[in-house]
């Protein structure tokens, strides 16, 4: 009997214990930025995906900027299709946001989120004849600003259904 309360008591301090943040959802209009992935590579290890590739991340104003991006995280991004955009938030300016999406069966409103470390290009990139080529931001806002995603607080229906479903394994 005594081990018995002993676990229940162990439960509720666990319980009574665990960050608020864990629990909390998060909000959209916390993301201000979209990255739009053009070029993705990932890799599945023991813990997650590990991943690299070439992106506009979009400011506030809607002004793109070429990165180049790696992210080490439990699922893995598809690239973006035409104006799609991931919305971010920047974690470290500069050099690292947070990102989010969710997940195919998953409920509209849970996202996951992963961290994804950012070289900045002093370009932009654009699809061209089937591959990615480069040219400054005032170029791409010019003649391709099809791919450039909507502006402003991000809602729902902005965040891409990217993951899958965790594997039984």
């Amino acid at each position: 009997m005594n081990r018995n309360r002993f676990a229940l008591v162990l439960l509720l301090v666990a319980a009574v214990c665990t960050p608020a943040v864990l629990v909390a959802k998060r909000s959209l209009s916390d993301y201000p930025l979209r990255l739009h992935i053009y070029q993705t590579n990932w890799n599945h290890n023991g813990w997650g995906y590990h991943a690299f590739g070439r992106a506009n991340l979009f400011d506030e104003q809607g002004a793109p900027h070429g990165v180049e991006f790696t992210y080490d995280c439990q699922d893995h991004l598809m690239a973006s299709n035409s104006n799609e955009a991931y919305p971010a938030k920047w974690k470290k300016q500069g050099q690292s946001v947070e990102v989010i999406f969710g997940e195919i069966g998953q409920k509209p409103d849970q996202f996951h989120a992963c961290e994804f470390k950012l070289a900045l290009k002093s370009f932009v990139f654009y699809r061209h004849s089937g591959g990615l080529d480069t040219e400054t931001a005032q170029e791409f806002m010019a003649r391709h600003s099809n791919q450039a995603p909507s502006v402003g607080a991000a809602t729902s229906a902005d965040v891409p259904v990217s993951a899958n479903p965790p594997h039984p394994y």
